[in-house]
């Protein structure tokens, strides 16, 4: 009788517990999906990155750290995943990491590369959930769109970063269309 009781209390606590979970990362947050836009050039500030992509954190914050004591705004970082990770091995991903800026710095550092897109059509999803979430919720709703829109996917996903406050952050998913 007690160990039928433990195991329904326990059972209980594990379902609220990923309940709370799965609320407080976003998952069932909405995604703000729009058709293809023209967006400006974009100007990326970054450092390469190889590895699984969920490791890329770092990159990205050691790219906003010199910016920041180099005075230079990265209000806007970014991550750009390179390859398919259904296709290529963990360790071999490649991805691009660090800020999406207005002009570039005249002092980069050997070791930071800079870039610049062209204007260009892009199919954007806008998500205020983790953006651990977005390969669940963001990349499918883009996919999708993409589909019942006969757009081609023409390149690498980018995706923005922008933190409002201690939990509050906006991930802009930019895929590319033809």
């Amino acid at each position: 009788m007690y160990f039928k009781l433990a195991l329904a209390v326990t059972f209980a606590c594990i379902l609220a517990f990923a309940i709370y979970l799965v609320t407080y990362v976003g998952f069932f947050k909405p995604v703000d999906l729009k058709t293809a836009t023209a967006l400006p050039a974009i100007k990326l500030l970054y450092k390469d990155y190889t590895g699984p992509y969920h490791k890329i954190v770092a990159t990205i914050e050691t790219v906003e750290k010199w910016a920041k004591e180099n005075n230079v705004d990265c209000t806007k970082s970014f991550g750009e995943y390179l390859d398919n990770p259904d296709i290529v091995e963990e360790g071999r991903l490649r991805a691009r990491g660090g800020c999406i800026v207005n002009e570039f710095p005249a002092n980069v550092p050997a070791d930071f590369k800079t870039m610049e897109y062209p204007e260009r059509k892009y199919v954007t999803v806008v998500f205020t959930g983790a953006p651990s979430i977005g390969p669940f919720t963001a990349y499918p709703a883009a996919r999708d769109h993409m589909q019942e829109n006969r757009l081609k996917s023409a390149g690498s996903v980018i995706e923005q970063y922008e933190i409002h406050g201690q939990k509050e952050m906006t991930t802009t998913y930019f895929f590319p269309v033809e």
